[in-house]
């Protein structure tokens, strides 16, 4: 939104996203389970950081800038950070889907420039 450059070393690693009410009502819910074990809460979608950017510059109508020089992205991960959900969804969890979710978190950031 400042236009300032951000450096991105991959940007074809994929990521997951989920809403913290989401998340936190998902742990509050989960811990009232029998269930043990490890399991993924999270939109059902991934995104690469491309895509993100994309979606990022269509909804605010700005252009991404990158240099080397530039500040470090908070995703520029060495590998990527997606996850299978389909555990979660067979308890019955439903996550609010990535474009949406994208979509109200660009709205509230450009309301805040």
């Amino acid at each position: 939104m400042k236009g300032k450059a951000m450096t991105i070393d991959h940007p074809e690693h994929r990521f997951s996203f989920i809403d913290s009410y989401e998340a936190a009502l998902f742990l509050y819910e989960i811990a009232k389970l029998s269930f043990e074990g490890p399991i993924n809460p999270g939109s059902t979608e991934d995104c690469s950081l491309k895509e993100m950017i994309a979606m990022i510059e269509k909804l605010t109508e700005k252009q991404a800038h990158y240099s080397q020089d530039g500040a470090s992205s908070p995703y520029n991960f060495p590998g990527p950070w997606s996850v299978d959900t389909s555990l979660a969804q067979s308890f019955g969890f439903s996550f609010t889907p990535l474009p949406k979710l994208f979509s109200s978190l660009i709205d509230f950031y450009k309301e805040q420039s």
